[in-house]
C-alpha cells in the first residue's frame, strides 16, 4: 500500500505519479496483447497466401493461368509472374 504523508500538494503529485505508473503498466499490457493478436492474424494470412502460391506453382505444369487464378484466388498477374519466375511454359493440351 502507499504511504500517505506530506502536504496536500505533495499527496496530489504522488497520486498523479502513481496513477500514471498504473496507467502505463495497463497500457503496456493491453498493447502487448493487442500486438500478439495482430501478429497472429497477420501470420495466418501470410501462411494462407504462401500456401496459395505453393499450390499455384504445382499447377503451372498442368493448367492454364486463368484456371490457376480462379482456383487459387490469386490474381492472374501473380500467376503469370510465377510462371515467368520459374521459367515454366504454359502446358500444351491436345484435344
Amino acid at each position: 500500500m502507499y504511504k500517505l504523508s506530506g502536504t496536500k500538494s505533495q499527496l496530489i503529485e504522488d497520486g498523479i505519479e502513481i496513477g500514471m505508473e498504473k496507467g502505463i503498466k495497463i497500457g503496456l499490457t493491453e498493447g502487448i496483447e493487442k500486438g500478439k493478436g495482430i501478429g497472429l492474424t497477420e501470420g495466418i494470412e501470410k501462411g494462407k497466401e504462401q500456401k496459395q502460391i505453393e499450390i499455384s506453382k504445382e499447377l503451372l505444369n498442368v493448367l492454364d493461368d486463368l484456371t490457376i487464378s480462379l482456383t487459387t484466388k490469386l490474381p492472374l498477374a501473380e500467376i503469370k509472374k510465377l510462371r515467368e519466375l520459374h521459367n515454366i511454359d504454359r502446358p500444351h493440351i491436345d484435344l
